[in-house]
């Protein structure tokens, strides 16, 4: 269960705060269409950290395996450049984009996977890149990340099949283009929560699939939960997309356990032991 300090800086945004900047539009090598979407987490501080002030050990960007590399994690030197984005304010106080991009060899060693190549999960290390364009993260504008905290078992909140969750992202490259705000979509557990359907670590949801929807954050419908003064939510999983049974979608969806983002960002492969 939370604590009411380990809760305190999510109460401290509102939620909109929070869905304003914590997914980014990914763009994949020289393509100019945004390839799919991501989102922001970061690994709570171990406790004998020296820099107590400091509230993550990395941030991380995450997203479907199948965004970076297509169908093949192995093909020769197939992935060659990663683009997202952040907001910032402009000296007229409206958004604006910070562009930024890792490519070529610093790629390598940014990137883990699961040992399990079903298993449509990639994050990308993007700590100093964020720490260049929000110095001040804690007080930044445009900038936010789950965290392990927000998980279900974290919380005295109670996740079901029926629940109502959201799907924050960009499907087919849509979002506000002037308050570049994502597209928030509403859906309900389908499975039974905590089961892994078919045997793997997903669930599954009742809604069909737009594309540029890979890699999007899935989350419950925002509720005062706990001690929180404002509407807060679970963080659930990472949606993959449509389910199909003999070449035939079945109009239901695929989203990873959050706490798949957990095991490989401590324990997953690197891209370079994926490509040996």
């Amino acid at each position: 269960m939370a604590t009411e300090d380990s809760i305190s800086d999510y109460q401290e945004k509102t939620l909109e705060d929070m869905l304003f900047a914590i997914t980014s539009p990914l763009y994949v090598n020289n393509t100019s269409d945004m390839t799919g979407s991501g989102f922001f987490y970061f690994e709570s501080p171990k406790r004998n950290t020296k820099e107590k002030k400091k509230k993550y050990e990395d941030i991380w960007l995450v997203t479907n395996s199948h965004v970076l590399f297509g169908t093949d994690v192995t093909g020769p030197d197939r992935l060659s450049e990663i683009r997202f984005r952040t907001r910032r304010k402009t000296l007229s106080g409206s958004p604006s984009w910070n562009r930024l991009v890792i490519c070529g060899e610093d790629l390598k060693g940014r990137i883990r996977l699961s040992h399990d190549a079903n298993e449509d999960v990639a994050v990308v290390k993007v700590t100093d890149e964020i720490e260049k364009v929000h110095p001040d993260i804690d007080q930044g504008y445009g900038f936010f990340a789950v965290s392990d905290i927000l998980f279900p078992d974290k919380s005295s909140a109670f996740v079901e099949v029926g629940d109502d969750v959201i799907v924050v992202g960009y499907p087919r490259g849509i979002y506000d283009e002037e308050n570049l705000f994502p597209i928030v979509r509403s859906s309900c557990i389908a499975t039974r929560w905590g089961a892994h359907v078919n045997g793997f670590r997903y669930f599954l949801l009742d809604r069909k699939h737009h594309p540029g929807s890979s890699g999007s954050i899935v989350i419950t419908k925002p509720t005062v939960i706990e001690s929180s003064i404002t509407k807060q939510f679970l963080f659930l999983g990472i949606y993959e997309g449509e389910l199909y049974r003999n070449k035939t979608p079945t109009d239901t969806s695929k989203v990873w356990y959050g706490s798949l983002v957990k095991e490989i960002v401590n324990n997953g492969k690197t891209w370079v032991q994926a490509n040996p």
